[in-house]
């Protein structure tokens, strides 16, 4: 769409709120907007913008003008955490409103970007305080970073094999091949093989079977063998066990050369 459309859509549709339209004019409108489902959102975003500042003022703002601008504050208003919490953008134009002795006309920007990084610094508090454990296993959990053996040797075919079906979502089968597998695993595979099988199960959410996997890898004499307790500390966050977090926490930070040690400082701080 053009600029000049696009400004002549956002006049027609703040003339339709306002209600300045003929009555041919209002009823083509409508109709237009039960076949277009984006205007209609047009007509929503711009009734919310309409909250923040009386109707004169409002009617009186200039659209080309101060197009960027009025894009800009539609964009933050459109964002999911804005919509979800529209309320409080009102409110808070309200009480400016009622507060201020200034012409809202002059002071329409500062009035909404305060409205708007109030409802943000908001939003991030109570984002913060409600934190949960779980989103910090979103924010860690990677169960791609397992070693991988496809194209190595033909000694490690039956590894390979089994990462195959993890790597093609076959998790059911990934934990039963990895589960049969452990019974004759080398040494060598055997902390592998408890990696997708515990990854399997994750991914199932069978978590205690998922645990059990990644305990047994913590106790193979190997260097892969502090995985197993980063891949735990992910579960407890995963179920919110935060005693376990703290616990399992602990351990790995006892060592520096644990894996990950430096995210699990970093989570460490994060849950102070």
């Amino acid at each position: 769409m053009s600029e000049e459309k696009d400004i002549a859509r956002q006049e027609q549709i703040r003339a339709y709120i306002l209600e300045t339209l003929s009555l041919k004019e209002r009823a083509d409108f409508e109709k237009r907007m039960l076949l277009d489902e984006t205007l209609k959102e047009e007509v929503a975003l711009e009734r919310s913008l309409l909250t923040h500042m009386n109707e004169e003022d409002w009617e009186l703002m200039d659209v080309e003008e101060n197009k960027e601008r009025l894009n800009e504050l539609r964009t933050a208003l459109r964002s999911e955490e804005n919509t979800a919490l529209s309320d409080m953008i009102r409110e808070v134009g309200t009480e400016y409103r009622t507060r201020t002795s200034k012409p809202v006309r002059k002071n329409f920007f500062y009035a909404v970007a305060a409205s708007i990084a109030i409802l943000v610094s908001v939003t991030s508090y109570f984002m913060f305080k409600q934190t949960t454990l779980e989103t910090y296993y979103a924010e860690y959990a990677n169960w791609t970073e397992i070693p991988s053996f496809v194209e190595k040797d033909q000694g490690l075919n039956a590894m390979a094999k089994g990462e195959v079906l993890y790597k093609d979502h076959q998790f059911q089968e990934t934990a039963d091949y990895f589960k049969e597998y452990l019974q004759t695993a080398t040494e060598e595979h055997r902390p592998f093989v408890l990696m997708y099988l515990g990854a399997a199960y994750t991914e199932l959410k069978q978590y205690e079977s998922a645990l059990n996997a990644f305990e047994l890898l913590t106790k193979t004499n190997t260097i892969a063998s502090s995985r197993g307790y980063w891949y735990q500390l992910l579960i407890y966050l995963k179920l919110e066990q935060k005693e376990k977090v703290q616990e399992i926490l602990a351990v790995i930070l006892l060592d520096v050369d644990n894996y990950n040690h430096s995210k699990a400082l970093e989570l460490q701080e994060k849950l102070k």
